[in-house]
């Protein structure tokens, strides 16, 4: 089994002011690409994730190391680390990501507790590429989605590693473009 994937960013902003005579512009365009190809090795990963939630309130813990949920090949997900998380509030209402009552895995959050919100319509990307951050099956492996009692749909997707699942690797390759 194997698991390559990219990472692509793009941000444009075009700023203007315009004056008497003229028009001074700002246009500042940047683009990020990653590839992490299928491995083990920093800068690697093996396992992908990814659900719709439609129409949930309260929380959503998500177990990301218990084998309770299944990959898009349905093999059982037991992850050892996580590269990325990407979350899509697709709702009105803000979500809160992290603070799960039990089983809490809070590495991208920086302690026990905390939290990210994401506000309505927007997207929240969580990424460590490189190294990725441990999931402890069965004891700091529950990521929770909080949607309080609004009604929210919402996207994720996770990347990350699992031993059982090993393959040859071939070096990442990363891509930018500054701004001029």
């Amino acid at each position: 089994m194997r698991a390559v994937t990219t990472l692509s960013i793009a941000y444009q902003c075009v700023y203007t002011n315009p004056l008497d005579n003229s028009v001074p512009i700002d246009d500042l365009q940047y683009t990020f690409a990653r590839t992490l190809q299928s491995g083990l090795a920093p800068g690697y990963a093996n396992r992908s994730w990814h659900a719709r939630y439609e129409d949930v309130t309260g929380n959503t813990d998500i177990d990301l190391g218990g084998g309770t949920l299944d990959d898009g090949l349905g093999q059982p997900l037991v992850l050892e680390t996580v590269r990325l998380v990407f979350i899509y509030n697709r709702s009105d209402y803000n979500l809160v990501v992290g603070n799960a009552a039990a089983q809490e895995w809070f590495a991208p959050f920086g302690g026990a507790g905390e939290t990210v919100e994401v506000p309505p319509l927007s997207p929240c990307l969580l990424s460590n590429l490189v190294d990725g951050w441990v999931v402890d099956p069965g004891v700091a492996d529950s990521l929770r989605v909080a949607a309080g009692a609004e009604t929210v749909t919402f996207d994720i997707m996770v990347l990350g590693t699992h031993m059982a699942f090993t393959t040859t690797t071939v070096a990442p390759t990363t891509t930018t473009t500054p701004a001029p």
